[in-house]
């Protein structure tokens, strides 16, 4: 019943061209089909520092320093553990790992267990984020990092992407895809908490106007994308 009501639909929606391509290879044959991605709200332009540190005076952020977001729901098909893990044992001095999302299969509580006392100053995780919160987080934030080994969208991906956030996405993320061959961050080759750790050690060793310039990048592209 599934394939004739893809077989004979006018279009079939998509989210994104790689999840066009694997739905077509998963079914075996062509459909008549359409990407329309998902909307996301693109900022007039990019927050100015200033506009940065006001916003983690808001969420009680340090002012200085480097801030990784995770933003998600707290699932294991997205890796929470295995995210902080990775970064509570490889991440440089400097850069603090901030984790927002709805409980999932994986609570807030356990992985403020595995983060553990000893790397709790370098590691925030926070419950769900909505409103003005979830903006000055956007804001807050050098740059979004997400690991699942498959998305077929990231809509917080697009979401930093249009806030001018260099974005690290898995080798599983379908976005990656989308922005072709602009430098809008760190693009992973495998899914190994190794690869994971050098893309937080080039977004560590990133200068200011590094990030500045792939942020404007990644701002550009959203534009363009949605």
């Amino acid at each position: 019943i599934g394939r004739a009501y893809l077989k004979q639909a006018a279009l079939v929606m998509f989210s994104s061209d790689a999840e066009r391509r694997k739905a077509q290879q998963a079914i075996g044959f062509t459909v008549r089909s359409v990407v329309v991605r998902w909307p996301v709200d693109i900022q007039p332009q990019r927050p100015t520092p200033e506009d940065q540190r006001v916003a983690r005076r808001q969420l009680g952020l340090p002012e200085d320093g480097r801030i990784l977001l995770y933003f998600g729901r707290y699932h294991s098909m997205k890796r929470p553990v295995e995210m902080v893990r990775t970064f509570r044992d490889t991440a440089p001095s400097g850069v603090m790992l901030v984790m927002a999302g709805l409980d999932g299969d994986v609570s807030a509580d356990l992985l403020k267990a595995e983060v553990g006392e000893a790397a709790s100053s370098r590691i925030r995780v926070l419950g769900p984020v909505f409103g003005e919160r979830r903006t000055a987080l956007l804001t807050a934030a050098d740059a979004f990092v997400s690991w699942s080994p498959r998305e077929n969208f990231c809509y917080a991906a697009a979401e930093s992407m249009a806030f001018g956030r260099p974005v690290i996405l898995s080798p599983g993320n379908d976005l990656r895809g989308a922005v072709g061959g602009v430098r809008c961050g760190w693009f992973p080759e495998t899914g190994e908490p190794a690869s994971l750790a050098d893309a937080i050690r080039e977004f560590a060793a990133a200068n200011d106007t590094e990030l500045a310039e792939i942020g404007v990048a990644d701002h550009v592209a959203a534009k363009t994308l949605y």
